[in-house]
């Protein structure tokens, strides 16, 4: 099925009190990504496109805990380099925008090489290994790149890379369209300035940015230092400066792709004088 797009159109209008409505506004036009294109494998039961096909393996399609989502997960226990794999009735010719996510759990740090053949006794993709976190839910996504753009998938192999029996739990195991990647910045935070300004410290505050989408955090700057790369609000209190100085702040934002902002405007701040700490000297009075 090809991608869908969506095409939308809004207006405003406003209502008084004696419910006099005004004419509509301007309309804005935007059209929605495309859909996510692919093919579920496993969520809750093995698609019936799809069988097991596991070697050295003992797998459980129907387990009740631990679920990631829905009802049901994959265990599977593993021999030493066993395989949990699954075959597709026919082959797929994947796009190279495709990419295959997954869930999986284990009670250990385990070592695991994902690869998918073209059939039975096909060609095998590039390796793309992983390793799991003990206790641990993580999603793994794994692009057709990754993989060395495969263009036929008859098979997908998740082998244990030890010779260890080890268990591990899938969930949500899928075919889907890679997201596009984020290559847009946020914009710079502005109206930097500082407050409460002491002896010894003082406050910034600034208006916070924008992302297409979404912030993680800002980067909080005295002169070329570093103060603080994980702020997540838009304020922070600067301490530990000398009494009697100028100092200069900035400020920039980060987004989950790691894209940073440009860098605030400039805030200059003088800390208080500093204590009089020198003691009056004494006076000598002179006989005459």
């Amino acid at each position: 099925m090809p991608p869908l797009f969506t095409e939308c159109s809004f207006t405003v209008k406003a209502i008084d009190a004696a419910g006099n409505v005004s004419a509509a506004s301007n309309t804005a036009s935007t059209t929605t990504t495309a859909c996510s294109t692919g093919e579920i494998v496993y969520d809750d039961a093995l698609n019936a496109n799809w069988a097991d096909w596991s070697w050295s393996t003992t797998t459980y399609l129907n387990t009740t805990s631990p679920v990631q989502q829905g009802t049901k997960s994959i265990r599977a226990d593993y021999a030493g380099y066993g395989g949990f794999s699954v075959r597709r009735n026919t082959i797929l010719n994947p796009a190279a925008n495709l990419a295959l996510k997954f869930w999986v759990y284990s009670t250990g740090a385990n070592a695991f090489t994902l690869q998918t053949q073209t059939d039975d006794s096909g060609a095998f993709s590039s390796n793309y290994n992983f390793t799991t976190t003990a206790n641990q839910w993580q999603e793994i996504t794994v692009t057709m790149a990754a993989l060395g753009t495969p263009t036929a998938i008859r098979r997908i192999n998740i082998q244990n890379n030890s010779s260890n029996s080890v268990t591990a739990y899938f969930d949500n195991i899928q075919l889907t369209t890679a997201p596009a990647a984020d290559t847009q910045a946020p914009t710079a935070p502005t109206n930097l300035a500082a407050s409460s300004v002491s002896q010894t410290g003082l406050t910034l505050t600034w208006t916070g940015s924008t992302d297409n989408v979404g912030v993680v955090n800002c980067q909080v700057y005295r002169g070329t230092t570093l103060l603080s790369g994980t702020v997540t609000g838009t304020t922070y209190t600067v301490t530990g400066l000398a009494c009697g100085t100028q100092y200069n702040f900035s400020v920039t934002a980060k987004d989950a792709a790691g894209n940073t902002s440009l860098t605030s405007n400039t805030a200059q701040s003088t800390t208080l004088t500093c204590p009089d700490t020198q003691a009056p000297k004494r006076l000598l009075h002179r006989r005459t």
